[in-house]
C-alpha cells in the first residue's frame, strides 16, 4: 500500500463504529424523551393500558426453571429424528426448492407436529364423567383463590353436564408451567405454552396479540434473516395471511412481543383490505411512541453491538411490513380454521365464509 492510497476498509470500519454509536445514541435520547411522557400516553385510551400488560406477560417465558420444566416434556428423540429427515428431503430437493429453510427451523415445524398431535389437546367444552351428555357453560366467573395461586388463572368457565346435572370448573390458566400439566385450552394456553417451549429450546420467540381474540407466536429465523409466523394450534409455518385470507378473520391491530421489544406487525397479518376493521382504538402516534419507549426500555442496558444488532433487524423488518415481501413456505395455502367445532368458530367469524 503507498502513501497516498486510501484504505477503504479502514473507512468502512470507522463508517461502521460512528454509526454504531449513533444508534446506541439514539435508543438513549429516545428513551430519556419518551419516560417523561410515556405515563400519559399509556391512560389516554383502554388499549394503551393493555400494551404494557401484554408486554411485560412475555418474561415468564424466560424463567430458569420454566424452561427446564417444558425441556422435561418435549419428546427430543421424535423430534430430531423428523429433523433429520427434513434436512435429508431438503437435500434431495435441492435447487428445486424456492425457499430453504435451516436447521432451528425444521425443529420449530417438528416442535409444532409433535405439540399439536402428541401433547397438547384443544377443548371445546370440558369432558364430563357421563355418557349421557354434553357440558353446558352456564357462566364464567372469577378463580378461587388456589385457582388463582395454582396457575394464575384469569377467570373460571363453569359447565353443567346435561345428564347428571354435575358441574364442571375449566379455569383459563396463564402460567404456562401449569399448562405443561394440564396440558389442553384454546387459542391461548395453546400460544402460551408453546412460547415457553420455543424459548426453552433457545430459540427466539415473539408472542403475538390480535385485538379480535386471537394469539399466536413468531420466531426468529437465522436462515431467513427476517421473523417468521408460528400457530399451534393449527400447526401452521410461514403462513401469515392464515387469518385474513384462510379464516376470513377481521383484524385491525396485531402486536409482537418479546423479550428485545415490541413491534406493530399488523401489515404482515391485516393483508385482505375486505377484511381489515378500523383502527380507532388509540392515536397511530401514540401507539407508536408506546411501542417505541417499551422497546428502548428494554435495551438500554444492552451494548452498542447488540443494540446495533437488533436496530438492524428493526430496520429490515419494517422494508418487509412496508411491501418488501418474502417468500413465505405456505404463501399459496389458503384454508378455514383447523382448531375448534364449527358452532365456536362461526360465532369469531373464522370459519373462513
Amino acid at each position: 500500500m503507498t502513501s497516498n492510497s486510501i484504505d477503504f476498509h479502514k473507512i468502512a470500519g470507522d463508517l461502521n463504529n460512528r454509526y454504531k454509536e449513533h444508534v446506541y445514541s439514539k435508543n438513549q435520547q429516545d428513551y430519556t424523551e419518551l419516560v417523561k411522557i410515556y405515563r400519559d400516553l399509556v391512560v389516554k385510551s383502554p388499549l394503551g393500558r393493555q400494551l404494557p400488560q401484554l408486554f411485560n406477560s412475555i418474561f415468564k417465558y424466560e424463567d430458569p426453571l420454566a424452561q427446564e420444566a417444558a425441556l422435561d416434556v418435549i419428546d427430543l428423540g421424535k423430534i430430531y429424528q423428523g429433523v433429520d429427515e427434513r434436512t435429508k428431503k431438503q437435500e434431495e430437493q435441492g435447487d428445486t426448492l424456492d425457499i430453504k429453510y435451516g436447521y432451528t427451523d425444521f425443529i420449530v415445524m417438528e416442535l409444532l407436529k409433535w405439540f399439536k398431535h402428541d401433547f397438547f389437546k384443544w377443548v371445546n367444552e370440558p369432558e364430563t364423567s357421563t355418557l349421557q351428555g354434553k357440558a353446558r357453560l352456564i357462566r364464567v366467573e372469577p378463580p378461587t383463590a388456589l385457582e388463582s395461586q395454582d396457575g394464575n388463572a384469569s377467570s373460571v368457565e363453569v359447565y353443567q353436564c346435561e345428564g347428571d346435572g354435575s358441574i364442571i370448573r375449566f379455569p383459563r390458566y396463564n402460567d404456562p408451567v401449569k399448562l405443561l400439566e394440564t396440558k389442553k385450552g384454546r387459542c391461548g394456553e395453546w400460544a402460551n405454552c408453546f412460547c415457553l417451549i420455543l424459548r426453552s429450546m433457545g430459540i427466539r420467540t415473539r408472542y403475538v396479540w390480535n385485538a379480535e381474540d386471537h394469539v399466536w407466536c413468531e420466531i426468529y429465523s437465522e436462515s431467513q434473516k427476517r421473523w417468521i409466523h408460528i400457530d399451534s394450534c393449527e400447526e401452521s409455518f410461514d403462513n401469515p395471511t392464515l387469518y385474513n385470507k384462510g379464516w376470513g378473520k377481521k383484524m385491525s391491530y396485531v402486536i409482537s412481543y418479546s423479550i428485545d421489544g415490541t413491534q406493530d406487525v399488523s401489515k404482515r397479518y391485516v393483508v385482505d383490505k375486505d377484511k381489515s376493521l378500523p383502527r380507532n382504538k388509540i392515536n397511530e402516534l401514540d401507539l407508536q411512541k408506546i411501542l417505541r419507549f417499551l422497546t428502548v426500555n428494554q435495551r438500554r442496558n444492552l451494548g452498542k453491538d447488540e443494540i446495533y444488532k437488533l436496530s438492524i433487524e428493526d430496520s429490515i423488518e419494517k422494508l418487509e411490513l412496508n411491501g418488501q415481501k418474502p417468500i413465505y413456505l405456505q404463501s399459496d395455502i389458503v384454508q378455514p380454521r383447523q382448531s375448534g367445532n364449527d358452532e365456536w368458530k362461526e360465532k369469531r367469524g373464522e370459519d373462513g365464509k
